[in-house]
């Protein structure tokens, strides 16, 4: 398994970097063991914030379970963007002359990826490129 770099906000955005630390992870981890890889990814300030949530999670009775966890991280760090208002500053973004056509959609699945730190939902980059599409004739 390739390991993830650390996480560095002058790099990557906290959601991306996420992201491929998740497509890294074994799918029978348990949350401690996925808590602890992330940790062991983080400076001390980051350490500190996935510390906070998961105290948080404590002291409120969340369920810790990924998800909520992950729900909760993307909340404390930075740099992390909204599906929604991401989607919508990608649609800005046309293919470039003598760009072939697969090139600017590598780049677009590229820039979704690292813009919003998940793979595209199903019909998304179908909405994106017929976007980009027809408003560059």
């Amino acid at each position: 398994m390739k390991e993830v770099k650390r996480f560095d906000p002058d790099k990557r955005n906290f959601r991306a970097w996420l992201l491929e630390a998740e497509l890294r992870m074994d799918s029978t981890w348990d949350f401690d063991t996925r808590v602890r890889y992330l940790s062991a990814k983080l400076d001390p300030m980051g350490i500190a914030k996935l510390d906070r949530v998961l105290q948080y999670m404590d002291s409120s009775a969340v369920p810790k379970n990924w998800e909520e966890f992950r729900k909760r991280l993307l909340k404390v760090f930075p740099g992390t963007t909204d599906p929604n208002t991401a989607e919508f500053h990608l649609m800005e973004h046309r293919q470039m002359e003598r760009e072939t056509f697969q090139a600017w959609v590598d780049r677009m699945t590229k820039m979704y990826i690292d813009t919003v730190g998940q793979m595209p939902r199903d019909g998304i980059l179908d909405k994106l490129i017929f976007w980009g599409f027809g408003n560059s004739l």
